[in-house]
């Protein structure tokens, strides 16, 4: 497969950045509006603790993969990509069991710490480092939409979930 040009690559970039800073103001704005005060700070709380605990994880990671899988033959790369990224995945995997059983712990030993709310962060956490490891890959393998669409997709992903959560939990006010 060839390599896209450099011009479509550019394209692609200023599109999916101008697509992220879209979402983003909907986020800004949309966010607070739908969700309260508290709403909106427990969303802030699990957005900074899962873009911090991320950031953790994701040191090296893009420069493990854009060192190693391009370097390796043609014909050896998705070998080479899927191999670190199951070496990648089963760290992160014991870690998150570490970060779990602090959680529970948490949860046993302090019970105005919403379950619920705990939880949630843990998923949306194993879902951003799963992500992450693919559109690393992705990179590596020379494939750059993956990688610029990255953010784009979370913030509509957040958007739509925040609202579907909002109004879930409004029906089930209302109903209960």
């Amino acid at each position: 497969m060839a390599a896209p040009s450099t011009r479509r690559v550019a394209t692609r970039t200023v599109l999916s950045k101008s697509l992220e800073i879209a979402l983003q103001a909907m986020l800004l704005v949309v966010l607070p509006a739908t969700l309260g005060p508290v709403g909106y700070g427990q969303f802030a709380l699990v957005v900074s603790l899962v873009g911090g605990v991320s950031l953790g994880f994701s040191l090296g990671g893009p420069v493990v993969f854009g060192r190693f899988v391009p370097a390796a033959g043609e014909e050896e790369r998705k070998g080479v990509a899927r191999t670190l990224v199951r070496r990648f995945a089963r760290w992160r995997a014991c870690v998150l069991l570490v970060l779990a059983a602090g959680v529970l712990v948490l949860l046993v030993t302090t019970p105005s710490v919403p379950a619920g709310f705990a939880v949630l962060a843990l998923v949306v956490l194993a879902i951003e480092l799963a992500a992450a490891l693919v559109h690393w890959a992705a990179l590596g393998l020379g494939q750059t939409l993956p990688w610029n669409l990255r953010f784009p997709v979370q913030h509509a992903l957040l958007l739509v979930g925040c609202v579907v959560i909002d109004d879930a939990k409004t029906a089930v006010a209302v109903l209960g």
